[in-house]
C-alpha cells in the first residue's frame, strides 16, 4: 500500500523550502533508486505561479548515482502558496502525481524522466523531482515563439500517440483520480469563474467580433464543456500550451500533466493548433494538420471519424482557450503570455465561426 493509498502524512513531500536537502533527497530517492546518496543539494533558481518550481543540482554517491542526472528541476506546492489550497481542492496535483506513476510508463509520448513522484493527502501537497531537461540541452517552448511546421507536425503526430492506446478505453474510465472534462472539481471551478454576469476578465479590450459579446461567449464555453464531455474519447494532455512544451529540435517532451483529463479527442487538438502558431500559418495548416492527425490514428489502429466529423468538433475548441486566457491571473501567466495566447485565440474562433458551430452542436 502507498502513500497515496492510506490517506494520511507522506513525510517524503517537503512542507517549507528548508525541508528541500540532502538527506531529504536520499530518502525520496529511496524507493527508486536504493543505495544512492545524496551528498550535496543546492537550490539554483526558483518560481511561484500554480506552484512552486526549484532548479536544482545535486551530486551523488552510490551504486547508480552516476546514470542520476545532476541537475533536477522540482515542482511542490507549500501550504503558503498562494494557489496552494485551490489547486489541492481540484485534485490536479494528485493527478500528476498519478499520471507519472501509473499512465506515463504505459503511453508512447516523450515526458520526462521522473525520479520522485508524491502526494500528501493530509496536507494536499504534492512533490514531483525530475531532470532539468534544459540543463540536458531542450529548449522550452513559449508564446512568443510560435511554432514551425515541422514542429507542428511532430506534435500532431504525438498527440495522435497519447490519444490512440486509450481511444474509448475503459481503463481511463474506471479510474477515480482521472477527472472528466465535463464533470468534476476542476470543471466545476471552471464553470463557477465564468458565471453569468460574474466573470473575472482583465482581458476584455481584447475580444471582438462576436466573442465580445461576453454572455454569448461565456454560455458557449459552459456548452462546450458538456459537449467536450461526448464520444470519442480519450485520454487528454488538458493544457498544450507552448510553456508545457519542451523540445528537442523539432521533437516535443510534454511536461505539466496537472489538467491531465477524459474527454473528446478534439479538445487537445483544438487547444494546441491555436495557440502554438502565427495566425496565418494556423489558417493556412489546421486542415492538412487534422487531416494527418486523423491518418496518425488510423496508423495506430484507431477507426477514426471522418474528416467533416472532425472538422465540425475541431470549429468549436478555441472557445475553451480563449476563455482561459481572458481569465488567466498575471501569478499564474505573465501578460505578455495571456495576452499573445488570447490574440491567437480570438482570431481562430472569428475564423471558424466557434460560437455558431457550438450552438449548432448543442441543438442537434
Amino acid at each position: 500500500m502507498t502513500n497515496l493509498d492510506r490517506g494520511d502524512h507522506n513525510d517524503l513531500v517537503p512542507e517549507t523550502l528548508g525541508d528541500i536537502d540532502a538527506a531529504w533527497l536520499t530518502k525520496a530517492l529511496a524507493t527508486r533508486h536504493p543505495g544512492v546518496v545524496v551528498e550535496s543539494l543546492s537550490v539554483e533558481d526558483g518560481t511561484r505561479g500554480t506552484t512552486t518550481r526549484l532548479r536544482l543540482s545535486a551530486r551523488y554517491r552510490g551504486l547508480g548515482g552516476e546514470e542520476l542526472p545532476r541537475e533536477l528541476f522540482l515542482k511542490t506546492s507549500f501550504a503558503s502558496d498562494v494557489h496552494h489550497d485551490y489547486t489541492a481542492s481540484l485534485g490536479i496535483l494528485e493527478a500528476e502525481v498519478r499520471f507519472y506513476r501509473e499512465l506515463a510508463p504505459k503511453l508512447p509520448v516523450p515526458t520526462p524522466r521522473v525520479l520522485v513522484s508524491e502526494i500528501d493527502e493530509r496536507t494536499g501537497g504534492f512533490v514531483v523531482v525530475m531532470e532539468n531537461l534544459a540543463a540536458a540541452g531542450a529548449r522550452w517552448g513559449h508564446a512568443t515563439r510560435p511554432l514551425g511546421r515541422a514542429a507542428v507536425d511532430n506534435m500532431i503526430a504525438h498527440v495522435a500517440a497519447l490519444h490512440a492506446p486509450t481511444w474509448e478505453s475503459s481503463e481511463i474510465e474506471s479510474l477515480p483520480w482521472l477527472q472528466s472534462i465535463d464533470s468534476g472539481a476542476l470543471s466545476k471551478s471552471f464553470l463557477e469563474h465564468t458565471a453569468p454576469n460574474t466573470i473575472n476578465a482583465p482581458r476584455l479590450d481584447s475580444l471582438r467580433g462576436s466573442t465580445a459579446d461576453v454572455p454569448r461567449l461565456i454560455e458557449g464555453f459552459r456548452k462546450l464543456q458538456r459537449l467536450n464531455g461526448r464520444s470519442p474519447r480519450c485520454l487528454l494532455h488538458g493544457d498544450l500550451h507552448l510553456g508545457n512544451l519542451a523540445f528537442r529540435g523539432d521533437e516535443p517532451v510534454f511536461t505539466d500533466w496537472q489538467i491531465v483529463r477524459k474527454g473528446h479527442w478534439a479538445y487537445d487538438l483544438g487547444y494546441f493548433l491555436p495557440l502554438a502558431c502565427r495566425i496565418d500559418d494556423r489558417r493556412a495548416w489546421e486542415r492538412d494538420v487534422l487531416q494527418q492527425y486523423l491518418e496518425h490514428l488510423r496508423s495506430r489502429g484507431v477507426t477514426p471519424p471522418t474528416f467533416e466529423e472532425a472538422w465540425e468538433s475541431y470549429r468549436l475548441q478555441p472557445i475553451h482557450g480563449l476563455v482561459m486566457f481572458v481569465n488567466t491571473p498575471d501569478t499564474m501567466q505573465t501578460e505578455e503570455v495571456n495576452r499573445t495566447y488570447l490574440e491567437r485565440f480570438v482570431a481562430a474562433a472569428e475564423d471558424l465561426g466557434s460560437l455558431d458551430a457550438i450552438e449548432a452542436a448543442w441543438q442537434s
